[in-house]
């Protein structure tokens, strides 16, 4: 086996290893040490906002966001060539106050940092993701936007972008988007469900239905995928077949008993399907995974 000598290590070594690990701890003690290393690693910020948003610490995920944000924004001015080096080193010695500690680089490390954020697509879909995280949708929208102008075949910020018109009630224009998506991938699952909630919404049951029958299909052959698991057995809610999606979320939840989230699922089929008693243990179930996740102030459990 390899062996890697750490001191050697550049900030996305450590992003790299943070990612593998499953353990949140694990993943803050790498992702610190790689925006010690570079301030603008955007990524290694955004997923450290992320855990300290599931851990609860408001200040810390405002703070870690704020810091992608920043990244992201001067990747975007260095891909333009916008911001010069002695504007760079200004920011960069008034920076203050910085809880973690990021060092002060000199102007001769300008050129070389933050090699994972240097192409645009990677900045502007990571800087959408992030809007979106915020629940700052239309600035999220215009990333999409840009990505779309940049790249018009690719499906992904298609799917984003229809996504977000979702949540801001768009759904006319979240159909062209999803519907654009499937086109270009017609494994895409979640798009398909998506376009699936989207009809209903409008009133176009039928279509609706085709499109979770759809998106039951394209999971079954994804099975190995979680995300997979949960479109099929959302979809068979959709399409009222209630036992099926009962089993499905069952499965689900003997692999991950403390999603709180597929337990709400679970016991919303089956109060559809009339199995109240089950039901209520099922809320119960997921009420208690919160309370315990509340009590721990951030702590794993």
């Amino acid at each position: 086996m390899k062996k890697y000598d750490i001191n050697q290590f550049r900030a996305k070594d450590w992003y790299n290893l943070g990612y593998k690990f499953e353990s949140s701890t694990k993943q803050i003690q790498f992702f610190k040490k790689a925006v010690r290393l570079d301030p603008l690693h955007g990524p290694a910020w955004h997923f450290l906002g992320s855990i300290y948003s599931r851990k609860g610490d408001e200040k810390m995920e405002k703070f870690c966001n704020q810091k992608a944000l920043e990244a992201y924004k001067i990747g975007l001015q260095r891909y333009r060539r916008e911001l010069t080096k002695s504007e760079w080193e200004c920011q960069n010695e008034n920076k203050k106050d910085d809880p973690m500690k990021t060092m002060i680089l000199p102007k001769k490390t300008y050129d070389v940092l933050s090699e994972i954020d240097n192409e645009i697509d990677s900045i502007l879909e990571n800087l959408g993701r992030l809007y979106w995280n915020m629940n700052e949708f239309e600035k999220a929208v215009e990333c999409y936007d840009k990505l779309i102008d940049l790249y018009p075949n690719w499906g992904s910020p298609h799917k984003s972008r229809g996504q977000i018109y979702n949540r801001l009630g768009n759904h006319e224009k979240a159909i062209d988007d999803l519907r654009f998506a499937v086109e270009i991938d017609d494994t895409d699952y979640e798009s398909y469900y998506l376009l699936g909630k989207s009809y209903a919404i409008i009133g176009k049951n039928d279509r609706a239905l085709w499109y979770f029958a759809k998106a039951k299909n394209a999971a079954e052959k994804s099975l190995d995928c979680v995300a997979a698991k949960v479109v099929k057995a959302d979809s068979n809610y959709e399409l009222q077949e209630y036992d099926e999606s009962i089993s499905e979320y069952g499965e689900i939840l003997r692999n991950d008993p403390k999603n709180k989230f597929v337990w709400n699922k679970m016991g919303e089929a089956l109060v559809a399907n009339g199995e109240h008693k089950k039901a209520i243990k099922c809320f119960q179930k997921a009420c208690k995974i919160e309370e315990r996740k509340n009590s721990s102030k951030g702590g794993e459990y």
